[in-house]
Order: C-alpha cells, then sequence, then structure tokens
C-alpha cells in the first residue's frame, strides 16, 4: 500500500507542471497579440470595405466596365474568406508566425503591384489573388493566436480584436476617396501598401511566445 501511495503521490507531482505549463496567461503579452489582431482586422477589412469607393474611381476616372470592376474587389474579398480553412491548418503545422509573415508579405506585394496596372485584368492577379490570400494569411493568424493566450478571457479578446474591422471599415473608406481625389490611383495604393507594411511588424509580435506552435519554430 505504502508503495502505490508513494507511485500515485509521485505521478500527481510530476502532473501538476505539465497542467501550470498548460494554463494560459490570461492577460500580459496576450493584451499586446490583442491590439495586434485589432491593428490587422483594422487595415484589412478596412481595405476590403472600402473598394466601393476604389470602385466608384476606377469606373468614373478610367472608364472601366462596372461589372468587370467589379469582380476585382468580389475576388479579394472572397478569398480573404475562402482561404480561411488552408490558413488554419498551415498554422497548426508551421505556426501562426510564419503564416503571417507570408500573408504580410503578399498583402504588401500585392497592393504595391496593383499600383502599377491600369488594366483588369491585371488587377485580378495582384489585387483579387494576391491581396486577397495574403489578407486571409494575415487575419486568421491574428485570431488563432488570441486561442493561445485567453480561454476565460476569449471571448472579451476576440471582440476586441474583430472590432478592428468596423473600426477600419469607418476611418478607411473616407480616407481612401481623400488619397484617390489628392494623390491619384497609383500613389494611393502605394500608401495603402505601406499601411499593410505594418502586418510584418505584426507577424513578429507572435515571436514573443514559447507556446508550441504559437512561434512556428
Amino acid at each position: 500500500m505504502e508503495d502505490k501511495e508513494r507511485i500515485f503521490h509521485r505521478d500527481s507531482d510530476e502532473a501538476e507542471p505539465e497542467q501550470e505549463e498548460c494554463e494560459k496567461p490570461e492577460g500580459g503579452w496576450g493584451w499586446v497579440v490583442c491590439c495586434g489582431t485589432f491593428s490587422v482586422n483594422f487595415i484589412v477589412f478596412g481595405i476590403h470595405n472600402s473598394f466601393g469607393v476604389v470602385y466608384e474611381y476606377l469606373v468614373d476616372e478610367h472608364n472601366m466596365g462596372e461589372a468587370e470592376t467589379a469582380w476585382v474587389g468580389a475576388m479579394g474579398a472572397s478569398l480573404n474568406f475562402l482561404f480561411g480553412p488552408l490558413a488554419s491548418l498551415l498554422c497548426d503545422r508551421y505556426g501562426c508566425r510564419r503564416v503571417a509573415f507570408v500573408g504580410a508579405v503578399l498583402s504588401v506585394t500585392g497592393l504595391f503591384l496593383t499600383s502599377l496596372v491600369t488594366r483588369l485584368h491585371y488587377m485580378y492577379l495582384t489585387y483579387g489573388l494576391l491581396w486577397g490570400i495574403g489578407s486571409s494569411f494575415s487575419f486568421v493568424p491574428s485570431i488563432v493566436m488570441l486561442g493561445e493566450y485567453f480561454d476565460k478571457r476569449l471571448a472579451l479578446a476576440n471582440g476586441l480584436g474583430t472590432s478592428g474591422s468596423g473600426v477600419g471599415s469607418l476611418v478607411a473608406s473616407p480616407a481612401i476617396n481623400y488619397l484617390l481625389r489628392v494623390v491619384g490611383w497609383s500613389n494611393c495604393l502605394r500608401i495603402l501598401s505601406g499601411v499593410a507594411a505594418f502586418l510584418l511588424w505584426r507577424a513578429f509580435c507572435i515571436s514573443r511566445s514559447n507556446r508550441g506552435n504559437v512561434t512556428g519554430a
């Protein structure tokens, strides 16, 4: 009996550190990650939801077809969500940091290349494909990451992080409209690509943690 009790106590002592390692901080650096999630939502959905302003400008100023121009924005917004499952799988396989970094590079590249083109069939590739996939690979890891830092406060963290999409939509539409009128199409897209470069910094925020797949290391 004494031997069994000793084994039981020893197993219990060994299990305690494992349970402690699984405990989530419920804050700390997690709030920085939450701010990053807010920023990513602000940028990604601010740009996506403001395509109506871009659409009107392209149709009026560049005499592009209405249906063909609408497909550019629709393609980008659709791929942002359609690639969500793949982005989640890649986060599990390679880590959120690597996926977010790839997403940031694709986003910046897509928006910058869009500033250089004037034909719609090129915009399908640069804005629709590159920006659409890049925004998905940036957006999904920012949501997945919250679950690595929060449990009891996960609903609050999710609410705060995703609220960036609403704020971004309110701010980006008038801002983009102003830029289009003042600096023109090309410079406006270059400015947006510079703003999207902030996603690169967001990708490195994830490296602060050593929680399994969080760093992707």
